[in-house]
């Protein structure tokens, strides 16, 4: 298969944007933190963090992977609802598995993330970009 094929799959991009997701949401914690850290709380700044970095993915994944052609404000409410149920979600797992299955951290960290990412997909493409180019995969 040649490499400019690889990226006419959906998943491929998928993969992709989220490698470029992750490293504007670490850099920008880190930022707002060291700007921020004296007004306000830590937890303040993870959550404007946070939401910053949810409305940059959405905005990268509806132009990037999903193609949507749908409304830029149904895609990106869409969009915060899938991720505000795949945090509330991720968070019950993590606990289930910490605090009742006994496993270490760096398991429990593992498993959390590699659902996350798999709902994330299905959910994103299924509810948050119906209006979408369809013609890859």
């Amino acid at each position: 298969m040649m490499l400019g094929k690889l990226f006419d799959y959906t998943v491929v991009r998928f993969a992709i944007i989220g490698v470029v997701n992750t490293i504007f949401a670490y850099f920008l914690g880190v930022l707002l933190y060291l700007w921020l850290v004296d007004n306000l709380d830590a937890y303040l700044i993870s959550t404007l963090s946070g939401f910053i970095s949810i409305g940059f993915s959405l905005m990268l994944q509806r132009k990037f992977v999903f193609l949507s052609k749908g409304s830029l404000k149904g895609d990106l409410f869409r969009g915060f609802i899938v991720y505000g149920a795949l945090v509330l979600f991720a968070a019950l797992i993590f606990k289930v598995l910490i605090d009742i299955a006994k496993v270490n951290i760096f398991l429990s960290q593992a498993i959390t993330l590699a659902q996350s990412w798999i709902f994330s997909y299905f959910l994103l493409n299924k509810f948050a970009f119906p209006d979408r180019y369809i013609g890859d995969d």
